[in-house]
């Protein structure tokens, strides 16, 4: 268990700092040009550690229909996270921004029934995101829990390797 949660620890350090790292570099290399519009060069490549895809319909259109498409197969939308309207609260504009948390039981209920895999509960729920980018482009983004997975290994990497997979299908009818 203690090299399992160490891969994880490392993991979310990782994680984390590649975070840091983009923000930082963003920071630097964003020109403001509207409230709603900013362009960023960045050489961050986030395939590390999320996937990002263009949806093929405008933003709400992709929300409305993914969140029925995600409610399939045991899965539930657990949260829903509307950012834009969040952080308008607190005075601050922004393109559309909306994040699904997703839960299966079948999937997660197994993995939490394990001790020495409860520490895997910091990684749910799937978390899906909705937003709109200033070129009007709708885009959907997921977690790349595979590549994630890949640092734990075992059956642990198969289980996430099956989740992120099921996930992928029900997105793939919305991108371009």
């Amino acid at each position: 268990m203690k090299n399992q949660l160490s891969k994880i620890v490392v993991l979310l350090i990782l994680f984390m700092s590649v975070i840091n790292c983009k923000a930082s570099n963003d920071e630097k290399a964003t020109t403001k040009i509207t409230a709603q519009e900013t362009t960023t060069e960045t050489s961050a490549d986030i395939s590390k550690f999320a996937i990002e895809r263009e949806s093929k319909l405008n933003f709400k259109e992709t929300v409305d229909s993914l969140s029925v498409a995600l409610k399939t197969g045991g899965w539930k939308i657990s949260a829903t996270h509307n950012i834009e309207h969040d952080l308008m609260k607190s005075g601050q504009t922004i393109l559309p921004v909306m994040v699904l948390e997703l839960c299966n039981p079948k999937y997660s209920g197994k993995m939490l029934l394990v001790d020495d895999m409860r520490y895997l509960s910091v990684l749910m729920p799937c978390r899906v995101s909705v937003y709109e980018k200033s070129n009007g482009k709708t885009y959907i983004t997921l977690m790349n829990s595979i590549e994630m997975a890949k640092m734990i290994g075992g059956p642990i990497e198969e289980q996430i390797k099956v989740i992120q997979e099921e996930i992928d299908q029900k997105i793939l009818p919305f991108l371009k």
